[in-house]
């Protein structure tokens, strides 16, 4: 939460056509829901590798990766995949 508890929540639109963000808001409902289905596939075995990148509240970024030695081929090809069609979605 922001400092002054009575700042109001700010929106900034980053990019025109992009869906505004809200800082110091609720959170995101789509992208709990994503996170408490990927738990539940992490713990039953499904998941055993992941690459991640994650966007705070205040716009910052967050990287990182875990995997095993039989994951580390398909994590870097679907992170080249993520990354063109990441291109592909916001290209203007």
């Amino acid at each position: 939460m922001p400092a002054d508890a009575d700042q109001e929540k700010k929106i900034v639109t980053i990019r025109p056509g992009m869906a505004p963000v809200v800082q110091f808001g609720d959170p995101n409902p789509e992208l709990v829901e994503t996170l408490e289905r990927m738990l539940v596939e992490a713990k039953s075995g499904l998941l055993v590798g992941m690459a991640y990148v994650v966007s705070t509240s205040d716009l910052r970024s967050k990287t990182g990766w875990i995997n095993t030695s039989t994951t580390s081929d398909s994590l870097g090809s679907g992170i080249l995949t993520l990354a063109f069609r990441y291109g592909q979605d916001t290209a203007g």
